[in-house]
């Protein structure tokens, strides 16, 4: 019993220690081109056309332009 509690404690200790390490990331710039070349046009656009998503935008500050 006790080799078995000092098994999981072990266990438990590298697993938290584990925790803390920083895991990688990576992240970059998508251009506007590159997400109408992904074929997501007319979603884009039927999103922009609702009129919640629209009233949002506004209130951001964004003009509608057409």
């Amino acid at each position: 019993m006790v080799k078995y509690r000092k098994l999981l404690a072990s266990l438990l200790i590298v697993s938290i220690t584990g925790l803390g390490l920083p895991l990688p990331a990576q992240a970059g710039m998508v251009g506007t081109e590159a997400v109408f070349a992904s074929g997501d046009r007319d979603t884009i656009l039927s999103m922009l056309d609702r009129a919640d998503v629209r009233a949002q935008l506004e209130a951001r500050g964004v003009n509608r332009r057409m």
